[in-house]
């Protein structure tokens, strides 16, 4: 048997890595630079409900595979700056967040807080 950490002790870099690979190969597919808007808005949004059903626990390696996607779309994107690209995710996200948290928005796979 080896020694080793195997899935469970790192889960963050596997997830960064892959959400690295989904960015990049998301960010090519887009044909144009309403597509390529709509995709970093709607992971943005699901990324602020991640963190708002997360709030009260280590939210740190949610964050560094958000980083993974970000990166991975900043290192594919043909339409916008990077700077664009942080802003419309971070906005997105914080809107996913403040959607969530008043109550606007329930429901959603049966995942509830």
């Amino acid at each position: 048997m080896s020694g080793g950490h195997g899935f469970h002790g790192s889960w963050v870099e596997y997830g960064f890595f892959l959400l690295l690979l989904i960015g990049f190969l998301f960010s090519l597919g887009a044909p144009n630079a309403v597509l390529s808007y709509l995709i970093l808005i709607v992971m943005g949004l699901a990324f602020g409900r991640l963190i708002y059903l997360k709030y009260h626990q280590l939210i740190f390696p949610y964050f560094a595979i958000a980083v993974g996607f970000l990166l991975g779309y900043i290192i594919g994107n043909r339409y916008q700056s990077w700077p664009t690209v942080i802003i419309v995710f971070g906005l997105s996200a914080y809107f996913g967040y403040l959607i969530h948290k008043k109550k606007l928005l329930k429901g959603g796979f049966g995942i509830e807080k």
